[in-house]
């Protein structure tokens, strides 16, 4: 009975969440809780416009998902582009209960470029069609238009899934920086 059981873990296939490649990311406000807009809402996919940007869309701080973060952070830090941007959105029910955990998730992972902040719902932004079995959803952008998504339940972000994360985004802005 197990070894089924292993099979069909195994055997599962990816989480789908997020917006379709090539559509247009929606504009969605949240409340930032770090960096010069602590405490207000603010709408950073109207900020960033045709700009690349990744967003992550996180059920629960950790440190996987915090260390993947930073990794993005360095990257867009990094880029040879000074128009890269970056958030955590942090899908929650209730914003002011959970607004430290934010802020101290940012602290700890030493984000510089990439705000944290609390969207007030579970279920994300509507257009973003977030999977409720995904606890961690990563969308990528530039031109106004969804370059990639991916997804992953508890416990599903391995080295192999960060560092394709990484890699995907720190391709994503060497193709932007070229002349």
């Amino acid at each position: 009975m197990l070894v089924w059981l292993l099979l069909l873990v195994a055997d599962a296939p990816p989480v789908s969440s997020g917006p379709t490649v090539g559509e247009k990311p929606a504009p969605y406000s949240f409340v930032v809780s770090t960096g010069v807009r602590r405490g207000q809402l603010h709408c950073f996919v109207c900020e960033a416009a045709e700009k690349p940007f990744i967003i992550f869309f996180a059920r629960q701080p950790n440190d996987t998902t915090g260390e993947l973060a930073s990794r993005c952070d360095t990257i867009i830090r990094e880029a040879r582009t000074r128009d890269a941007r970056g958030w955590v959105t942090f899908l929650q029910p209730d914003q002011s209960s959970f607004d430290n955990r934010a802020l101290l998730f940012g602290r700890k992972h030493k984000l510089g470029t990439m705000a944290t902040g609390v969207f007030e719902d579970i279920v994300g932004p509507p257009d973003y069609k977030i999977a409720a079995e995904a606890d961690l959803t990563i969308v990528m952008a530039r031109g106004e238009k969804v370059i990639r998504t991916m997804a992953f339940t508890a416990n599903g972000l391995d080295k192999a899934g960060a560092d394709s994360v990484a890699n995907t985004w720190r391709d994503l802005l060497k193709e932007v920086s070229k002349p």
